[in-house]
């Protein structure tokens, strides 16, 4: 039976640019992976690209190159090894454990961000992460919009069994999150603790957000199983996909 659970409590805010809540994020999480509601995308545009690593790295047993930047952007979820885009830990207070960024081929106008993460029930299966645009080949960037899989204090461990999985997605109501993209660069932070509490990355006040959340800076790091940034469907596309929906509902007319 498919499982999949709808997770609400993500938190998002974009820094010094727009009140928090001015995007949407929706988290789905489940049990294992077949179950996800979301699975990767033939969309990304960033689909088998190899980013730039711009700072942090790898956790020790993370060697093989399957696994690092490349895991990021495979269309796959978790490797037989288990080891997918595993981050170092202990990366420090406010410090990313991993910088990526992607220079796509041409401008794209962005709908989605989607990041997934997962591994056993504990710290690592949640992502925090902000993500930077820029329209001129990285001359200026966009200020970063933070995203947090789930709220702090959240616990997943053997004693609270809740997932093995999640993604994320972030939007804009207005259909673009985007528009004339052409960089991307991605910051992933520490999660938890070792029992699978969600920390932020933050000793204090976290500056994305404003908040104190009352627990010491998160030093175990996410798998990080998947990036993806999804374009807004070409109108045509959304034509063809009307013209389908229009189509199956006179079918059904017909049948009943």
């Amino acid at each position: 039976m498919r499982k999949s659970i709808l997770l609400c409590a993500a938190l998002a805010a974009l820094m010094a640019a727009a009140p928090a809540g001015a995007y949407n994020v929706v988290v789905y999480q489940a049990l294992d992976e077949p179950s996800l509601a979301l699975q990767p995308s033939s969309d990304s545009v960033i689909r088998g690209m190899i980013g730039t690593l711009l700072a942090g790295g790898w956790h020790p047993v993370n060697t093989n190159p399957a696994d690092q930047l490349a895991a990021f952007t495979d269309g796959a979820l978790m490797s037989a090894s288990g080891l997918s885009g595993l981050l170092n830990d202990f990366p420090g207070s406010g410090n990313p454990a991993n910088v990526v960024q992607y220079d796509l081929l041409a401008p794209v106008d962005v709908a989605q961000i989607r990041v997934f993460s997962g591994n056993h029930f504990d710290g690592r299966a949640y992502h925090t992460y902000t993500v930077e645009f820029s329209d001129n080949s990285g001359f200026t960037w966009t200020n970063p919009i933070y995203v947090q899989s789930h709220p702090s204090g959240y616990s997943n461990n053997n004693n609270f069994p809740n997932l093995k999985r999640a993604v994320s997605v972030l939007s804009d109501p207005s259909g673009t999150l985007m528009a004339g993209v052409t960089n991307v660069r991605f910051s992933l932070y520490s999660t938890s603790n070792t029992q699978g509490w969600m920390w932020d990355p933050f000793d204090g006040v976290n500056p994305f957000t404003g908040v104190d959340d009352g627990f010491p800076a998160a030093f175990e790091s996410p798998l990080i199983l998947e990036l993806e940034v999804i374009p807004v469907p070409e109108p045509g596309t959304l034509a063809v996909l009307g013209s389908a929906l229009l189509g199956m509902g006179a079918m059904l007319r017909r049948r009943a």
